[in-house]
């Protein structure tokens, strides 16, 4: 191929114009939809360490807000246990400071990685 062949390949070739895949419009809504949700948690969590027996709190973990249902992680059975028991006073409690609560879960055991899930 000649020089010429070249540039005139280089010339005719389609030009290809680049679009966005999203608008800003529907990633400022992302944004604040993941806001709002960091926000939520964030109040969880707070009103959690408020509710739960102080002596607890430390074996604790809030792994996550989502759809009404607050999840607290423990690595011992026994401190599992004794939230399980307590669960419908701190279900009531939470649900007058965190507007949407609708169910506290118990997990036991190690957290779980979010690549191994």
């Amino acid at each position: 191929m000649t020089e010429r062949q070249l540039q005139r390949l280089l010339e005719n070739r389609p030009r290809y114009e680049v679009v966005p895949l999203v608008d800003q419009a529907f990633l400022q809504g992302l944004l604040r939809a993941s806001a709002r949700a960091c926000r939520r948690r964030q109040a969880a969590e707070d009103a959690w360490r408020r509710v739960a027996p102080a002596g607890l709190v430390p074996s604790t973990t809030v792994e996550a807000f989502d759809c009404g249902v607050l999840l607290v992680r423990v690595q011992e059975p026994a401190v599992a246990s004794e939230l399980r028991l307590l669960r419908a006073v701190m279900e009531r409690r939470l649900a007058g400071l965190v507007p949407g609560l609708r169910e506290l879960r118990v997990l036991t055991g190690p957290a779980v990685a979010q690549d191994e899930a």
